[in-house]
């Protein structure tokens, strides 16, 4: 696989390389860029497989230097300065993204996908809907899941809750297909709220639209499609936030 780095830091190129150095799968640097200006000639000359993408550089961001290369887009790993929102909409559309300072053992995470999975037309959709999440400023309505062997555009409205299997998270949809990520249950939490779910367990998170009936007996939340949830929130606290949705 042959990557270039776009990247206005030069630690950040040189810690890229050495980790790199680290891989045992072949990974062959052919170009380095510091500018979206030198990153959009050095793409059209070297034509790499994988892109070390910085999102804000002083010429513009990453999003910038998509834009003008057009398609068909190489895989791209993202990194970032941390920002809240940015990592929210990373992980909201499952694109591999490294904060600074770069950790090794996320790096070699985001590597492994990188070279295990590429398809253009769902990296493509996916860096449309990131593009608009960070345009808005705001998340969509659909999350992208990856499992082990698909990438999944899931409308947040056809969840009907989320299950902690693990560090694995288990996404319960309305036609009761079941769609598996490599991802804690507390990673979702925060992504998930502003579209009306809640943790009423540390086990569960539901989509409070959802939500049939409580039974105040056995101390289980039904919800529409039957499934059973025990709750470990106090009733108070449940009816709280069950008027807000």
């Amino acid at each position: 696989m042959k990557a270039i780095i776009i990247d206005d830091e030069q630690h950040a190129h040189a810690i890229i390389k050495n980790y790199l150095a680290l891989e045992p799968y072949p990974i062959e640097i052919i170009g380095s860029a510091f500018s979206v200006h030198e990153g959009v000639a050095l793409i059209k000359k070297a034509a790499p497989d994988l892109i070390f993408l910085d999102i804000e550089m002083e010429d513009g961001t990453g999003f910038d230097l998509l834009n003008k290369i057009g398609t068909p887009y190489p895989n791209v790993i993202f990194i970032t300065a941390y920002n809240h929102f940015a990592v929210q909409a990373f992980q909201f559309n499952a694109i591999d993204y490294l904060v600074k300072p770069l950790d090794h053992s996320l790096f070699k995470q985001a590597i492994d996908r990188a070279k295990n999975q590429y398809d253009f037309n769902i990296v493509h959709e996916q860096l449309e809907l990131l593009n608009e999440s960070l345009r808005s400023n705001k998340l969509g309505k659909r999350i992208v899941l990856r499992d082990a062997e698909s990438i999944h555009f899931v409308d947040t409205s056809d969840i009907q809750y989320c299950s902690a299997e693990g560090s694995y998270t288990a996404f319960h949809l309305k036609d009761d297909s079941k769609i598996i990520v490599s991802r804690h249950l507390k990673e979702y939490e925060s992504l998930l709220l502003q579209f009306q779910f809640l943790r009423i367990h540390r086990s569960y998170i539901i989509n409070g639209l959802e939500v049939s009936r409580y039974d105040k007996a056995e101390g289980n939340l039904i919800l529409k499609g039957g499934a059973r949830l025990p709750i470990s929130i106090k009733k108070e606290q449940l009816l709280k936030l069950l008027s807000s949705t």
